[in-house]
């Protein structure tokens, strides 16, 4: 699992490095907060709990620094960046597989939809 996990990781870190956010537009986006290496995996994978990964394997991936994304309800998967990200995912690890509101600079980084923030609200809700 944790072979997998790393290969996933170094294709989206590699992405990540490559080119800085083309284009950003401030937008306020609501979805649910998900671990995008097991989400790429396995897109049932948008809970705390991955199939066949045992409890809370989302929190284990983001406090690993794993890329931390959110799911809108019509499918748009957006990859995290900014102070929401920094320091091992710190402040998402506590909301994932909640839905919330993200107010940032929304872009693209080789050909993936990002979203830069500080802050997030509303994680009164799990997602599916």
């Amino acid at each position: 699992m944790l072979r997998r996990h790393a290969t996933v990781l170094a294709f989206l870190t590699a992405m990540g490095a490559a080119t800085p956010p083309a284009g950003s537009a401030a937008e306020t986006v609501t979805g649910q907060v998900i671990d995008l290496a097991c989400y790429m995996l396995d897109t049932r994978n948008t809970v705390p709990t991955h199939t066949g990964r045992g409890y809370a394997c989302a929190q284990a991936c983001a406090k690993e620094g794993f890329q931390v994304g959110l799911l809108t309800s019509n499918g748009r998967v957006f990859e995290i960046i900014g102070g929401l990200a920094a320091n091992k995912n710190a402040k998402l690890i506590a909301h994932m597989g909640e839905v919330v509101t993200i107010a940032g600079d929304v872009g693209k980084r080789d050909g993936f939809a990002t979203i830069a923030a500080n802050d997030l609200t509303g994680t009164a809700t799990r997602g599916r």
